[in-house]
């Protein structure tokens, strides 16, 4: 199974939280933050993070919980290639993801 690199799941998160509050299409990608963009006649920055969980969630070790969630993709996978669909990038999220939002 191929992971997706940091810069590609940042992406993937700007590019919802950029659809819902309408921002403008001029943003750049960076480091930190990790996207800068005129917003209102100023300059906004935005840095995505990840919320972690505790150790346990439920009973269950937080490694526990990853390799449920690799089953449940690697299921997914075989499915697909055994109803014969086409290769398809469908991007997945079973955590909770906040965006901090910077006025520069």
């Amino acid at each position: 199974m191929m992971l997706v690199s940091n810069r590609k799941r940042e992406k993937v998160i700007f590019d919802i939280f950029q659809g819902k509050y309408a921002l403008s299409e001029t943003f750049t990608q960076g480091d930190s933050p990790d996207f800068v963009g005129p917003h209102e006649k100023s300059i906004l920055g935005i840095e995505i993070t990840e919320l972690y969980s505790p150790d346990e969630i439920n009973g269950k070790t937080r490694r526990e919980h990853e390799a449920t969630r690799e089953r449940i993709v690697e299921r997914a996978c075989q499915k697909a290639v055994q109803m014969g669909m086409p290769p398809l990038h469908v991007p997945l999220s079973f955590a909770i993801v906040h965006a901090q939002v910077f006025l520069t």
